[in-house]
Parts: C-alpha cells; sequence; structure tokens
C-alpha cells in the first residue's frame, strides 16, 4: 500500500468536498482518502444557523487494497455513534459474503446478508438471505448462466417468503457479432411454465458501440404477439458524444414523443448543459436544464439546475436529479445546486523536533485540519489515544474498541495540541493543528 494519505499532488486530484443544495437546506460532505484513492472517510454536515453541523459518517476500513467494513455513524449527544455497518469477506480477491448488521448501544444484531459463489471467475449465484431469530431465511437467490464466450446469456431469479419459493423469473440475453446486448426476454414462472412479459430490443449504429435505439415490447398472450411500448432513441454528433436522447411511447400505430434530453458540449467536448424537454403541440420545448461550469482539471465544479422559458420563471433554481462524475464513479444526487472541490490534503505537515526525539510519529491526515482528522487504520494498530493541550493537559482519552481510524476535534477551539497513541510498537506522538 501506498502513502497514509492520498495527497492531492497527481494532475487529476480526487474531489474533497461537495456542497449540495436543495430547496430549503445546504449540506456538506468531507471526504478523505487512503494512498491508493480509495475513500476511508465521508463526513456530512448541515448549514444551521452560522455553522456547519455534524450529522453522519461513513468509514471504510481496508485490509491491503479491499474493504472489508464499512461503517456508519450518526453524530448524538456530541460523539458518533455507530448504527449500520457491513463486513465484506473475499477469497482470491472477489467477495465472497457480504453481512449487514444494526449496531444499538455498541451491540451489532444482524439483518441481512448475501453470499457470492464463482466458476472460473464468473459470478455465478448470489443468494441473499435475511435474519429471522437465530436462523439465516433465504430471501432472493439469483443464478447466473454464461455462453462459450463468457458472456451472461441467462439469469434465474427466485423470491421467497418465510423461506418459501414465492416467485420465479428470467432474463434471457443475446448478443450481436460485437459481444453487445441485443435482446432481453423477461419472463416469469406460473403454474404451467414460463410466461414472457417484457423483450427489450437494443440496436446500435453500424460499426459502432454507440446505441441507436431500444426498444421495449410487451407480450400480448391473446394474440402471442409483442406489442411496441416504448423507444428510446440516441443520436451524437461527429465525435461519438451523446447529443439527443428522444423517448417515445407506441399509440395505436405510431410513436408519440414522451420526452427528450439534449445535451450542449463546449470545444474540448466537456458538456456544459442537459436540457429537459417536453413535447408542446408538435415541438419540443425546453422545460429546465443542468448546467455546468467553473472547470478544474477539465471538469466542473459547479453544476446547477435551472427552469427554462416555457417551464416558468426563467433562470429560476429547481431541485432536480442532478448527474455529475465522482472521481471515477457517476453519481446522480437530488439537488438545485452541486459544488465541487479539490482541496489539497496536507498529511501531518507540522512536526516537533523535540517530540521526533522522543518517539515515532503517527501519520495522520489532513494536518491542519478544520476539526476532524484521520489515520490509516493499516499503518497503525492504536488500542488508545489521548489528547493534549501544549502544557500537558489532558483533555480526550479514546480507548479503540473498534478499528477505527477518526480523530474528532470539532469542538475543541483552533489551536495546536498533542495527540498520544499507543500501539503495540509503542507510543507514538504527533501534533495536531486545529483551524
Amino acid at each position: 500500500m501506498g502513502a497514509a494519505c492520498y495527497s492531492q499532488t497527481d494532475p487529476n486530484p480526487l474531489i474533497t468536498e461537495v456542497q449540495v443544495t436543495t430547496a430549503d437546506s445546504t449540506y456538506r460532505y468531507l471526504y478523505y482518502y487512503n494512498g491508493d484513492k480509495a475513500k476511508s472517510l465521508e463526513t456530512r454536515y448541515v448549514w444551521k444557523g452560522e455553522d456547519w453541523q455534524r450529522r453522519q459518517q461513513t468509514e471504510w476500513i481496508y485490509t491491503g487494497s479491499l474493504c472489508t467494513l464499512q461503517r456508519m455513524s450518526k453524530w448524538i449527544n456530541g460523539n458518533w455513534e455507530t448504527y449500520y455497518q457491513i463486513e465484506n469477506e473475499y477469497a482470491d480477491g472477489k467477495p465472497v459474503k457480504e453481512t449487514h448488521q444494526e449496531v444499538q448501544n455498541g451491540i451489532a444484531t444482524f439483518i441481512s446478508k448475501s453470499v457470492f459463489t464463482y466458476n472460473q471467475n464468473l459470478l455465478t449465484s448470489k443468494t441473499e438471505y435475511k435474519r429471522l431469530g437465530a436462523d439465516w431465511i433465504t430471501s432472493l437467490a439469483t443464478d447466473y448462466s454464461y455462453n462459450e464466450a463468457g458472456l451472461n446469456e441467462l439469469i434465474i431469479i427466485k423470491k421467497y417468503t418465510s423461506g418459501f419459493l414465492s416467485g420465479e423469473s428470467r432474463i434471457n440475453l443475446t448478443y450481436n457479432d460485437s459481444s453487445l446486448v441485443k435482446t432481453q426476454i423477461y419472463a416469469e414462472k406460473s403454474d404451467t411454465g414460463w410466461v414472457n412479459i417484457s423483450l427489450s430490443e437494443t440496436y446500435y449504429k453500424p460499426n459502432s458501440k454507440l446505441k441507436s435505439s431500444e426498444i421495449l415490447k410487451l407480450r400480448d398472450e391473446t394474440y402471442h404477439t409483442w406489442v411496441n411500448k416504448q423507444n428510446v432513441y440516441y443520436t451524437y454528433d461527429n465525435s461519438g458524444r451523446l447529443t439527443d436522447e428522444i423517448y417515445q411511447n407506441w399509440k395505436y400505430v405510431y410513436w408519440e414523443n414522451d420526452l427528450r434530453y439534449r445535451y450542449e458540449y463546449d470545444t474540448q467536448g466537456e458538456l456544459l448543459r442537459k436540457t429537459t424537454c417536453l413535447p408542446v403541440y408538435d415541438d419540443f420545448r425546453a422545460v429546465a436544464s443542468v448546467n455546468y461550469s467553473d472547470f478544474q482539471y477539465a471538469k466542473p465544479s459547479l453544476i446547477e439546475a435551472r427552469l427554462e422559458f416555457w417551464g416558468g420563471e426563467t433562470g429560476a433554481q429547481i431541485t432536480t436529479f442532478i448527474p455529475y462524475r465522482f472521481n471515477s464513479e457517476t453519481v446522480v444526487q437530488q439537488a438545485a445546486r452541486v459544488v465541487l472541490s479539490y482541496i489539497p490534503v496536507s498529511e501531518t505537515s507540522v512536526k516537533s523536533a523535540e517530540i521526533h526525539r522522543r518517539a515515532n510519529e503517527i501519520n495522520v491526515y489532513p494536518n491542519p485540519s478544520t476539526g476532524i482528522f484521520y489515520f490509516d487504520t493499516q499503518q497503525h494498530d492504536v488500542s488508545r489515544w489521548t489528547l493534549s493541550d501544549l502544557s500537558g493537559k489532558k483533555l480526550m482519552t479514546k480507548n479503540q474498541t473498534k478499528r477505527s481510524g477518526v480523530i474528532d476535534l470539532g469542538d475543541y477551539t483552533p489551536g495546536i495540541y498533542i495527540l498520544q497513541v499507543v500501539t503495540p510498537e509503542g507510543v507514538q506522538v504527533q501534533k495536531l493543528i486545529r483551524e
């Protein structure tokens, strides 16, 4: 593994802060990453009065590069109280079990789990269980089958009620010569056998992986035929960028326009605007748009949703579903405004020669911090830590009953503090700056 934290020094830094504004509230999300660029901590705040108030926190604990524990906490009575956690087990780098637990007063109770099986690195089954008393009861089982090319061609889904099979469905997939999905048939099992429900057909531009249209059809068992239901039509510019999505519903003998998304880009190919249009008479009229601006590192840092002329008061902010890139992920956030920041992270930037001579230093980040500090639990097996002021007065002591790297000084005044941690290697010390 790399350094204790990702320091934002390469040309593609990670997002460290997201501010989300809805119709009546503004939320703040702060992110810390480890040296492998994996999320270590997310802290959520809400703006109240004239200050950010802590609300929730998610911590990801790793063994090597694999996340083995995800812990969710709420800020209650001046402390972070864990209320939910997810444990993951792996074999040969692949997940084989995912267990969900509710936590109350420090006691974890099993809620559900998923078990995965593989054959030659291909997922063959996923079985979900719910906890009932001391027993695990099957709730859902999904089996996957593959063709000779290793493409998933059949999915069988079995639903269970109180542990007994209550429903069964399947999805059959076919592919074109480029190994792209061509058809998907969804069917449900009845007392007399399988009954087809829907058919999805995907078409592509010639010699391309770009979709040209997707048609959804429903099965009419009376006439034993497929009936058109919905069509999505895609168009692109000369560079292969999506410019239009048009949704249509089948009306008797023709396709009737239902919705249109229009995409606009700058000269560098970055998305500037996604506009939602509705059919009015025989034309599409713009109703609302999501606008991307203030580009940093070739990515937008400001995203706003606004009404267009036909939709109401032009330029007024609205709350809608805003899609954007969060590092390498695609996120859809319900908001009116999203602000992304790439604030550099300092790791143990202040050192004391005197302390350094007495003991090894623990790597803590960010340092300085506005309140929350973090250390990598893989690098430092901490059983207890103590916080003191510069006079040596102890302010806080915490026994690490669970594996966690969070040090929250949000309620302390700005200044310099001394952190001492107890590890199997001895006591390690570090100066912390609370801004």
